[in-house]
């Protein structure tokens, strides 16, 4: 039983967060979406190291064609280490997303690269992701729905994986054509991947001390992160891919981080949800 339960859990969120992001929807639907005094309603934050590409491209591609007005969002890429000209090349692509560079020449962090753009960003609502996602046009609506109330919620969303062939085949013409591939039952969805879609109130994520920086490379600091905010600090857990969805574009990688990180994740044994506590971080 307890295992069903988890698995639900994992899959919806918690019943009351499911409930109530659907009656914001069919409420937006209606009548509208207020978002609010403020001038910004989301940051999105990426962290990239050459990545220079059509992946990239397409990710980026889905975030300026949201259904939230682009003055409500902001997108901040943080480039750590990278050595492909990334600046220039998003500039032709938006001059308004927000380019943030670390000259690090040490391996890739992705804790550190998300944590420089948290501090960063300037919305109330953060939503980390990564630089190989495909977004539904109402995706950011959705993220700012469930993680406006003024509350400890993560806000996270399950991906579908599309398979490097239809990726490799199709290249540019993703965004246009990945939400066709979900509904042909060509992309299958993982209740694993949880990095892609991490959201929250950034006062509450600064308290926590960010992203475990102890956690190098890439891989593991997302299931660190909600074990911390649901189990240890007791947020809410919001998940909203019965409302919108995103898809991770194929491709060839190493699991040597990966694997480095898991180690790291068991390993955590302290009952807290802080991290970094005592030094410097989200610092480049």
């Amino acid at each position: 039983m307890w295992a069903f339960l988890h698995r639900l859990r994992r899959w919806y969120g918690h019943p009351a967060e499911l409930l109530g992001v659907g009656l914001e929807c069919l409420a937006a639907k209606w009548f509208g979406l207020d978002y609010g005094h403020k001038p910004l309603a989301v940051s999105v934050v990426m962290g990239v190291r050459n990545r220079k590409g059509f992946r990239l491209q397409n990710t980026l591609k889905t975030l300026l064609n949201q259904s939230m007005p682009r003055e409500r969002y902001e997108i901040l890429v943080v480039d750590f280490g990278g050595e492909d000209r990334l600046q220039e090349w998003l500039q032709g692509l938006d001059p308004d997303i927000k380019y943030l560079h670390c000259p690090e020449k040490g391996a890739f962090h992705e804790a550190r690269a998300k944590n420089i753009g948290i501090r960063q960003a300037k919305a109330e609502i953060v939503c980390c992701t990564n630089a190989d996602v495909l977004f539904g046009k109402n995706f950011l609506d959705v993220v700012y729905l469930a993680g406006k109330p003024a509350r400890r919620v993560l806000v996270e969303c399950n991906r579908f994986n599309l398979e490097l062939e239809d990726v490799e085949r199709l290249g540019e013409r993703l965004p246009e054509e990945f939400v066709g591939l979900v509904r042909k039952e060509k992309a299958w969805m993982s209740s694993w991947a949880r990095g892609d879609c991490q959201a929250f109130r950034k006062e509450f994520m600064l308290a926590l001390g960010g992203y475990d920086e102890d956690f190098r490379g890439w891989g593991y600091l997302d299931h660190d992160l909600e074990r911390r905010c649901v189990e240890q600090a007791g947020w809410s857990l919001s998940m909203v891919n019965c409302f919108t969805l995103i898809a991770h574009q194929g491709h060839e990688t190493t699991s040597q981080d990966r694997e480095g990180n898991r180690r790291v994740f068991e390993e955590k044994k302290t009952a807290s949800p802080l991290r970094n506590q005592g030094r410097t971080w989200g610092k480049c």
